[in-house]
């Protein structure tokens, strides 16, 4: 039973993903900003949908925090704070609550978790668009391609900048913890095996 559920959610997945796209494109035509974000929405729905059954890792290239990114000052002239700053104040918020700090322990390692995984669903929901944009591209539907790439700034790029942007300062957070917690082990151990 449990197979048949890990191939029946992607393959559900999948025919509700490819019959969306294609009743859009029946129904608004391919040069409809109505279609661009279906595409974009269906392709991040899709990939949500099937994570529970397909892994869809972080790229290793992407995974680690570079040191430009500790200072946020790049991100800034981006305006990714600004972005994350409407995402708090809007119902956007609500997509996914996991990647907020909750302030119980342990929270900022589980938070650090689901960001990485709401960023990996992000990068691999904007790879997959890029073979209809390329088929788009090469039937010559600019308009379409237009708007595509313009809906994926949004809703992929400009969400995986954010979280990056958070992932590096949640990722300094736990650096300091483990610190200070590898200075107060070793004087709790101390105390406890000094004579009374």
């Amino acid at each position: 039973m449990r197979a048949l559920r890990f191939l029946a959610l992607p393959v559900l997945g999948l025919l509700a993903f490819g019959g969306s796209l294609f009743l859009a494109a029946k129904a608004l035509g391919v040069d409809s900003p109505v279609f661009a974000f279906a595409v974009v929405g269906a392709t991040l729905g899709f990939v949500v949908v099937t994570m529970p059954v397909i892994r869809w890792p972080l790229p290793g290239a992407v995974m680690g925090i570079r040191a430009w990114e500790q200072s946020d000052a790049v991100y800034r002239q981006l305006g990714t704070a600004q972005f994350g700053a409407l995402l708090r104040r809007s119902p956007f918020r609500h997509f996914n609550s996991t990647v907020y700090v909750r302030g119980r322990p342990g929270a900022v390692v589980a938070t650090r978790q689901n960001m990485i995984a709401a960023e990996a669903a992000h990068i691999w929901a904007a790879l997959l668009t890029l073979p209809i944009v390329a088929g788009l591209a090469m039937r010559g539907s600019w308009i379409a391609v237009a708007w595509i790439t313009a809906f994926s700034v949004v809703v992929n790029l400009y969400p995986v900048l954010h979280l990056r942007m958070m992932r590096a300062k949640v990722e300094a957070v736990i650096r300091r913890r483990a610190r200070r917690d590898s200075v107060l082990a070793p004087a709790a151990t101390r105390q406890a095996s000094a004579p009374a």
